[in-house]
């Protein structure tokens, strides 16, 4: 019998015109890896929004989040909930604005 391992939850930033790859391509490794791990599954994917609504890429692609910053549950006892954020490459003007609500206590 395997040992139980932890779960790590990884939440996974979308935004408006980001590009997709910079969400899917985490997404799809962690995916992956869960798949060759087997049961149970090291990591949890939640895609991490701004707000509810849905948010578009640069390409068009639609992503809707799971959660929000606001709503992601900070602790399980001692432990936080939502263990890793990623932060996609944010460039231009749109860094500014992006991590300023993402870094807000």
């Amino acid at each position: 019998m395997k040992p139980l391992r932890p779960t790590r939850t990884i939440g996974l930033l979308a935004y408006n015109g980001m590009q997709a790859l910079d969400l899917a391509g985490p997404f799809d490794v962690f995916g992956a890896a869960n798949t060759l791990a087997g049961d149970p599954s090291p990591y949890a994917l939640w895609v991490v929004g701004l707000g509810v609504e849905a948010v578009r890429a640069e390409n068009g692609l639609a992503f809707v989040p799971s959660h929000t910053l606001e709503d992601t549950p900070p602790l399980e006892g001692s432990t936080p909930i939502l263990r890793t954020l990623s932060l996609s490459p944010i460039l231009g003007q749109r860094s500014v604005h992006v991590e300023a609500q993402a870094l807000q206590p």
